[in-house]
């Protein structure tokens, strides 16, 4: 009788023969192709949840473009014992930018795991180069083995996997470079326990967003020119040109910890230190401190510098406003007030998320 382990490692050996030109064509068929309706299923993967509409912000009915990367993970579908934990093990990766592309043959007698995240416009914001192999991506893609290729297929395999899916470590192009909140729009989602019934079937993984909305606006009498700099911790640096009309920036970053603000159910946060600068056009530069801000998933926050007296230097202040919609809606729940570096107490309003 095949053993799960046994039919396992045939079915693998089988994927990993097909994508090799030199497998022999007079090799005996591994056992598991013999009995192809009863021991292989043909899955295709579908995604859902927040990619197809957000609470906070309604998106387009259809997913986002972008690129996925998904691990998969394969365990005997069989009863634990008192205390036994599910020994997941790697089994097959894919990089993806059409969602019709991902199917996937599965095992009888498994049940699997499936971890996916996608970053929207991964192909403008990340570090990447083409070659003969196709387009190869740095982190948050970045394979164990030190390869990544978009193939629009899944690679069969052991011991290759996604090492970073749960982190928000990113390189970019511009500014090029490796953060931790990387200026990207981030989902993240998991599938576990999936077993699979008949061909044609759909697993589904239900996907989350992972990011938030910071928005900066440069206000005041003397805020007509010059640059203010602004240098959150592990984010790209943003320099905003003041002119006195349109003195704001806005973007979406996406968390450190990825795969933390997936699990969370409640309102997920992070603190982030940012440092803020005001360079004048004559060369001098008054520091505003560093501050911590709490960003919230799905949310944006308004961060408003003032800059009313013509001796700046001794009255400089920053504070939080949730006054203004943004990519994301506003939440007002963590704002606060700075005034001359020191934290003072205010009243805020709240927009509790539905």
């Amino acid at each position: 009788m095949k053993t799960f382990k046994d039919l396992r490692v045939a079915f693998l050996s089988l994927m990993a023969c097909w994508g090799l030109t030199a497998c022999s064509s007079d090799e005996n068929p591994p056992l598991v192709n013999e009995e192809p309706d009863s021991d292989v299923y043909v899955v295709q993967l579908g995604m859902g949840g927040e990619l197809l509409e957000v609470n906070y912000e309604p998106l387009s009915r259809t997913a986002p473009t972008g690129v996925y990367a998904i691990n998969v993970f394969s365990a005997p579908n069989k009863e634990l014992g008192e205390g036994e934990n599910v020994a997941w093990e790697h089994y097959a990766y894919g990089l993806f930018d059409n969602e019709d592309n991902m199917t996937i043959s599965l095992i009888k007698g498994y049940k699997y795991k499936f971890e996916a995240t996608l970053v929207r416009d991964a192909k403008d914001k990340l570090q990447s180069y083409s070659s003969s192999n196709g387009i190869y991506f740095y982190g948050p893609f970045s394979l164990n083995d030190g390869t990544s290729y978009l193939t629009n297929t899944f690679d069969y395999q052991y011991s290759i996997y996604f090492s970073y899916l749960g982190s928000g470590n990113s390189f970019l192009k511009e500014p090029n470079g490796i953060y931790s909140y990387p200026n990207t729009e981030r989902f993240y989602g998991e599938l576990e326990g999936y077993v699979p019934g008949k061909n044609n079937d759909k697993a589904k993984i239900q996907m989350k967003r992972t990011s938030f909305g910071a928005k900066f606006k440069i206000q005041g009498r003397l805020a007509t020119s010059g640059t203010m700099e602004i240098q959150m911790v592990d984010a790209p640096k943003i320099m905003i040109q003041l002119n006195g009309n349109n003195n704001q920036y806005s973007d979406i970053f996406t968390f450190k910890n990825v795969r933390a603000c997936w699990a969370e159910n409640g309102n997920y946060t992070e603190s982030v230190k940012a440092t803020f600068n005001w360079h004048q056009a004559d060369g001098k530069v008054f520091p505003l401190n560093t501050h911590e801000l709490t960003f919230k998933r799905n949310a944006t926050t308004v961060i408003t510098i003032k800059i009313d007296n013509e001796n700046a230097e001794d009255n400089l202040g920053i504070f939080f406003d949730e006054s203004e919609l943004g990519e994301m809606p506003e939440d007002g729940e963590n704002d606060t007030t700075i005034e001359d570096g020191e934290i003072v107490d205010t009243e805020i309003d709240t927009n509790q998320p539905v």
